[in-house]
C-alpha cells in the first residue's frame, strides 16, 4: 500500500474534493478525511441548486397598505386590491413574552462585564447565575455595585454559600417585576433559590438549581433523587407554574448513563419536560436544563450560547410570562445653564427685600426666603423630567463592535462548515472579543480615576464600589404616612433620652475660683460684610430642600447682590437676640445603620438632619 505525505497547511486548504499541490486523492483517503472533518463533503448534480430546496425566512404584516404618490392615489378613491390577500403578522420574538436564560458562570468575580453584556446583547429579562462564588459578607457589594451601575433597570437576587469556597446561586431581573422568595428548606445535595415572579395578570415560579459535580460533592444520586422529589412536592402542589432551570450535572445526552437514566425517570413520572437538546459543556454533555410541566407550554425557543468564558454555556428561553415596562426614574430639575443672571441680578435689586426691607429678624428671614424662591421660579421654573433606565456601558467602543462582528462571523463559518479550524478559530475569536471587553472597562475607569481631586476621587470611588443605589426605607403605601412614622419615632427617641437624663441623680459640682468676674457681656457688635462675604466663600458648598436657591447660585452669581441682605438679617439677629424660627427646620433623612439590618425596623435608622445654608452662616 503506497503512503501519501501531505502538509498540515494542504489538508487545511482541502476544498471540494481538489487539491492544488498534490493529485486527485483516493476515494478511500477522502472519506478517511471528511471522517476527520478535514474535508466537507459536497452535494453535486444538482446544477445552481436547481433541484434544491432552501427555506427562505419572509416577514408578512396585516398593516394597511399606503401609497404616497398623489399621481397613484386620487381623493376620494380606494387603492384597488383585487389580487391582495391579508395574512397575519408572523413575528420572530414575541415583545410581550420575557426572554429567561441561566448560565454557570463559575465565579463572577471578574466577569460581570462579560454577564451585563450578554443581557444587553440578548435583551434578556430574567438572567439565572449558577456558581456565583458570592460569601454573603461586605465584599460582595462591589460586584453587586458593578453589576447595578450597568444595569440600573436590574435587581440582584442571591443565595451565596456560606462558610465554603464557590457555589452559589442569584438571580438578575427587571424592576418592573414583583419577586418573592419563598421559603424552601435546606437541602444538602444542591443549592436553590426559589422566587415566584409576577408581572400584571401572569406569574411563574422559577427555581434555580445548583448540583455540584461528583468531583466536589459527597452526596449521591440517590440523595439528590430523593431531596428533589421533596422540592417537586412542594412547588408541584402550587397552582402556580414552575419552571426549573440551572445546572443540574447529569449527562443527558447520554441515554445509556444510568444517574442521568434515574434523573428522566423522575421528570417523566411528574409530568415534566426537559427542553434543552444540544450541549451545554464543551466536553459535548448537557448538563445546565431547563423543566417545565408539559402541560403548561411555558417553556419556547431554547437556544444554547456557547461563546461565554466558562465551562458551561448558557441557556435562553422564552418564557409565557408577560415583560414588564422599562422602569424610569423621575425628578424635578430646573434649567440653570439659560438662566440670564444680568436680568436676575435687577429683579432682586427691585424686590422688596432690598427696596424695604422688614425690621423684625423672622419678617425678614421669611421675607428672604419668599422673594428668592419668587425669583427662582420666574428665571428657572421647576419641571419634572422622567428618564428611561437603560443599560450604561460608556466603554463599549467601536474596536468591541468590530471585534463582536467578526467573532458572528466565524460562528457562522463553523456552524456552515462544521470544521474543527474554523472551531478553533471561532473561539479564538471569543476569547479575544472578551480580552478586548475587560481592557475597555479597565481603561474607561482609569480615565475616570485619573486626574481627580480628593473630593471627586471619593465619589467616583464611591459610585464605582457601592453603586447608585436608592435610599433604603421600609415597605411603605404612602410616604406621608412613613414619614410621620418615622417624625413620631425620632420624637419619642429624644423624649426617652430627657426623661433618663432628669432621672438621673443630681450631683452638683463645685469649683474654688481665686477671683471672681465683674465683666458684663451685654451687646453683640455688628459684623461687616466682607465678615460675612469670608464665611459664606469658606463654607462648603452643601444645600438642601430648605434652601430658596442653590448655594452655588448664591456663592458664584449672586453673592454681591445678596451681601447686604444677608448681612442685614445677620446683624438683626444680633441686636435683637432671636433666632429665626424657620432656621430651625430641618430636612432629617432616616439612614440605616447597617446594610444588612432589617429595613422595616426602625430601631436600625438614624436621623440625618439638614439645616438651611443660610441658618447655618446666621448662627
Amino acid at each position: 500500500m503506497c503512503r501519501i505525505s501531505i502538509e498540515r497547511d494542504s489538508l487545511l486548504n482541502i476544498r471540494k474534493g481538489v487539491i492544488n499541490s498534490h493529485p486527485k486523492l483516493d476515494r478511500s483517503i477522502w472519506s478517511t478525511l471528511c471522517d476527520l472533518k478535514i474535508a466537507k463533503k459536497t452535494t453535486r448534480g444538482c446544477r445552481g441548486g436547481k433541484n434544491k430546496q432552501r427555506k427562505i425566512n419572509v416577514l408578512v404584516t396585516n398593516r394597511p397598505l399606503t401609497v404616497n404618490s398623489d399621481a397613484a392615489v386620487k381623493s376620494n378613491e380606494k387603492l384597488p386590491k383585487p389580487n391582495l390577500v391579508k395574512t397575519k403578522y408572523a413575528s420572530k420574538n414575541n415583545s410581550s413574552q420575557c426572554k429567561v436564560g441561566t448560565w454557570n458562570a463559575q465565579s463572577i468575580s471578574k466577569k460581570t462585564a462579560v454577564i451585563t453584556d450578554f443581557v444587553i446583547d440578548n435583551n434578556l429579562d430574567i438572567l439565572m447565575i449558577t456558581e456565583t462564588w458570592l460569601t454573603g459578607d461586605e465584599r460582595d457589594s462591589f460586584k453587586i455595585a458593578d453589576l447595578k451601575n450597568t444595569l440600573p433597570d436590574y435587581e440582584f437576587i442571591h443565595t451565596p454559600r456560606i462558610g465554603k469556597r464557590g457555589g452559589g446561586v442569584s438571580v438578575l431581573l427587571r424592576k418592573g417585576f414583583k419577586a418573592i422568595q419563598h421559603a424552601s428548606p435546606s437541602f444538602a445535595s444542591f443549592e436553590q433559590l426559589d422566587l415566584a415572579i409576577s408581572c400584571g395578570s401572569s406569574s411563574v415560579r422559577i427555581v434555580t438549581i445548583y448540583r455540584p459535580p461528583k468531583s466536589c460533592n459527597k452526596e449521591t444520586t440517590a440523595t439528590f433523587i430523593s431531596e428533589f422529589s421533596t422540592l417537586l412536592e412542594i412547588t408541584l402542589a402550587d397552582a402556580q407554574p414552575v419552571v426549573f432551570l440551572g445546572d443540574f450535572n447529569f449527562h443527558m445526552e447520554d441515554m445509556s448513563d444510568r444517574d442521568a437514566s434515574i434523573f428522566r425517570d423522575l421528570l417523566e413520572s411528574s409530568d415534566l419536560q426537559q427542553h434543552v437538546d444540544q450541549p451545554t459543556h464543551r466536553k459535548g454533555h448537557t448538563l445546565d436544563l431547563v423543566v417545565s410541566s408539559k402541560s403548561d407550554n411555558l417553556v419556547s425557543s431554547v437556544r444554547v450560547h456557547n461563546h461565554l468564558p466558562s465551562d458551561h454555556y448558557a441557556v435562553t428561553c422564552i418564557a409565557d410570562v408577560s415583560r414588564p415596562a422599562i422602569s424610569k426614574h423621575c425628578f424635578k430639575v430646573r434649567d440653570f445653564k439659560n438662566i440670564d443672571f444680568e436680568q436676575m441680578r435687577q429683579d432682586i435689586c427691585a424686590s422688596a427685600l432690598c427696596t424695604s426691607p422688614e425690621s423684625s429678624v423672622s419678617a425678614l428671614a421669611l421675607q428672604y426666603d419668599t422673594t428668592l424662591r419668587e425669583i427662582l421660579d420666574k428665571h428657572a421654573p421647576e419641571v419634572t423630567r422622567c428618564v428611561t433606565n437603560r443599560p450604561n456601558a460608556p466603554w463599549f467602543n467601536d474596536e468591541l463592535r468590530e471585534a463582536k462582528r467578526k467573532r458572528r462571523q466565524c460562528e457562522r463559518a463553523w456552524i456552515k462548515s462544521g470544521l474543527e479550524v474554523h472551531r478553533q478559530i471561532y473561539r479564538d475569536e471569543c476569547n479575544t472579543y472578551y480580552r478586548l471587553l475587560l481592557a475597555a472597562k479597565r481603561n474607561y475607569h482609569r480615565e475616570q480615576i485619573s486626574g481627580r481631586n480628593q473630593q471627586q476621587l471619593f465619589k467616583v470611588v464611591d459610585t464605582i464600589t457601592n453603586g447608585k443605589s436608592e435610599p433604603t426605607l421600609p415597605e411603605h403605601d404612602n410616604g406621608k404616612d412613613l414619614a410621620d412614622k418615622f417624625a413620631d419615632y425620632f420624637t419619642s427617641k429624644v423624649t426617652n433620652i430627657e426623661n433618663q437624663l432628669n432621672q438621673s441623680p443630681n450631683n452638683p459640682v463645685y469649683a474654688q475660683v481665686s477671683e471672681s468676674c465683674h465683666t458684663q457681656y451685654v451687646t453683640f457688635q455688628p459684623v461687616t460684610e466682607e465678615e460675612v462675604r469670608k464665611v459664606i466663600s469658606e463654607s462648603p458648598t452643601k444645600t438642601c430642600n430648605l434652601d430658596p436657591i442653590p448655594t452655588w447660585l448664591l456663592k458664584q452669581e449672586l453673592l454681591e447682590v445678596l451681601l447686604p441682605a444677608i448681612t442685614r438679617l445677620v446683624n438683626a439677629s444680633l441686636a435683637q437676640g432671636q433666632f429665626p424660627a424657620s432656621f430651625k427646620k430641618a430636612c432629617v433623612i432616616p439612614l440605616i445603620k447597617k446594610p444588612n439590618a432589617d429595613r422595616n425596623n426602625l430601631k436600625n435608622y438614624r436621623p440625618i438632619s439638614n439645616l438651611s445654608f443660610i441658618s447655618k452662616v446666621t448662627g
